[in-house]
């Protein structure tokens, strides 16, 4: 896997040292191999603790939610951060909101999946049009290989704060618990009750320190033509290539370390183009990814 150097690492230090001073005006920014990251804007304050972001490209702006324990909202903003609009859904509970997708048709899929303590049996996506939000739909379900509610601390893996719509799936990422494995699951994006089937599963080596608990993924999102997919993780993007409409680990392309110094609790990520795409952390921050020619 790639790793990063300071994106002042090649100047001369008395320059560095000069920008050091001045770093307080001036956006804050590293590269790696393939990707130089800039923060672009931060949060309003209403979005407290950013854990799911979808993309609304007829608009050039984004979906956000807040954790578990929030306002049964969604909030509209510009690729800044600032606040566009609310959107309030009136009968429903933030009960562990930790991710949001959204389809071709316009529907957001807002993912009350957390199971911190792999004891809840009431697991669903809601399914709601921003120009319709009196309508929503739950698509709930279960995980086909979960007999213990918990279940023995090694096989804790049924918790999920990262999912997207796919060919008219919804494809789910656990943030795993117990053997460290990372675990796909398929159901159909359709209202209903289902049972969540295995695809594939996977351990993501870790980047920075390898007895660090940094390997959990937090967000998922699949790029606009399809071809590649992102997971999101504490230290790091895993990208991964789409091959004959399978979404699997079997093509790894590369990653993007995050700087650990710097940007912490990162929850929230959404392709903006083919390769380049936008994450938030929950101290508010708003980052922006661009590959490199």
């Amino acid at each position: 896997m790639p790793q990063l150097k300071p994106f002042y690492g090649s100047i001369p230090f008395i320059v560095w040292l000069t920008l050091a001073c001045y770093s307080c005006h001036m956006p804050y920014q590293y590269e790696d191999a393939h990707y130089r990251v800039a923060q672009v804007g931060r949060l309003p304050n209403v979005v407290n603790e950013s854990s799911g972001l979808a993309f609304a490209a007829d608009t050039n702006s984004f979906w956000t939610l807040n954790d578990g324990g929030g306002r049964a909202e969604l909030y509209h903003i510009n690729r800044q951060g600032q606040l566009l609009a609310t959107l309030q859904l009136n009968g429903l509970r933030n009960v562990d909101w930790e991710e949001l997708s959204k389809d071709t048709r316009g529907n957001l899929y807002i993912g009350d999946t957390g199971n911190n303590w792999n004891m809840r049996h009431a697991l669903r996506i809601y399914q709601v049009n921003p120009s319709c939000p009196q309508q929503v739909n739950s698509i709930c379900f279960r995980y086909a290989d979960q007999e213990k509610f918990p279940p023995v601390r090694k096989d804790k893996n049924f918790d999920c704060e990262a999912f997207f719509y796919y060919q008219d799936s919804l494809y789910l990422f656990s943030k795993n618990r117990g053997d460290k494995q990372v675990k796909i699951y398929a159901i159909p994006a359709t209202p209903g009750t289902h049972v969540a089937k295995i695809n594939d599963k996977t351990y993501l080596e870790p980047i920075t320190n390898p007895y660090a608990n940094q390997v959990q993924v937090s967000s998922a999102d699949v790029s606009p033509d399809g071809k590649t997919f992102a997971l999101l993780t504490y230290s790091a993007v895993y990208l991964f290539e789409i091959k004959e409409g399978q979404i699997n680990f079997q093509h790894p392309l590369l990653s993007l370390q995050m700087d650990g110094d710097r940007i912490n609790q990162v929850e929230a990520l959404a392709f903006i183009n083919h390769s380049d795409f936008i994450f938030t952390n929950e101290q508010r921050e708003m980052f922006e990814a661009r590959r490199k020619p």
